[in-house]
């Protein structure tokens, strides 16, 4: 049994590398997850392939946190259940799985009931959101920090020192993780849905207030700051 676990970016279908293309377009059995409502990455890749001809298996990853265990290994027996009839499938994340993929909770268990596994990179949202500021994440021996909104004031002592910091789930840290870099003299960037539809950029905010655009933001939302 195989499986692929293939990143198809932070929402834009053409940013879908195209070995990720060429597995989904090949596999009749596709595994998408979901967390609440949204059904995001499904919906990327539905604006650049047909899906009819595949079986698509729902994987549901609760947003809460606490032990999961019993939830991971249904998971992980209906994955086989799939894969024991089509002997190879795909699953599709947002961005790239290299960070925070909830995935990475059902590999141990996969791979020890059998089943080979390989993962295909994506575009990060915040590697897009570096691009579409047009600033870098790093140049020459530039350190960068990649964290969660919830760790950002934890973690503020060692994270000063770095020269970019990305802030990832930041909405409900945005105003504390903005005035608290431009005290530091960092640039704030603020993006919402990178590469989505309703995309939003706030490009090196100076006066930082709630309207009504942030607002609406949501688990979505990132922060790049830059050392001035």
């Amino acid at each position: 049994m195989r499986l692929r676990v293939i990143g198809v970016g932070p929402g834009d279908p053409g940013l879908i590398t195209l070995k990720g293309y060429q597995l989904i377009n090949s596999s009749r059995l596709v595994f998408y997850p979901t967390g609440g409502k949204d059904a995001l990455a499904l919906s990327i890749v539905k604006r650049l392939l047909p899906l009819d001809d595949k079986e698509l298996v729902e994987l549901h990853f609760p947003m809460k946190k606490g032990s999961l265990k019993e939830h991971w290994t249904g998971l992980v027996s209906l994955i086989i259940e799939y894969l024991q009839k089509y002997v190879e499938g795909v699953f599709i994340t947002l961005g790239d799985p290299a960070y925070y993929c909830t995935f990475y909770y059902l590999f141990p268990y996969l791979v020890e009931r059998g089943v080979e596994i390989k993962f295909i990179p994506g575009i990060s949202s915040f590697s897009a959101g570096s691009s579409l500021f047009s600033i870098p994440l790093a140049l020459g021996e530039d350190i960068v920090a990649v964290v969660p909104g919830e760790r950002f004031k934890r973690e503020w002592e060692r994270l000063q020192f770095f020269d970019t910091i990305v802030v990832l789930k930041a909405k409900n840290y945005l105003r504390e993780i903005v005035d608290t870099a431009k005290l530091k003299g960092f640039k704030v960037y603020v993006g919402y849905r990178i590469t989505q539809e309703d995309e939003v950029l706030l490009s090196d905010i100076e006066n930082f207030s709630v309207d009504e655009k942030v607002e609406h933001f949501d688990y979505f939302t990132l922060t790049i700051l830059r050392r001035g």
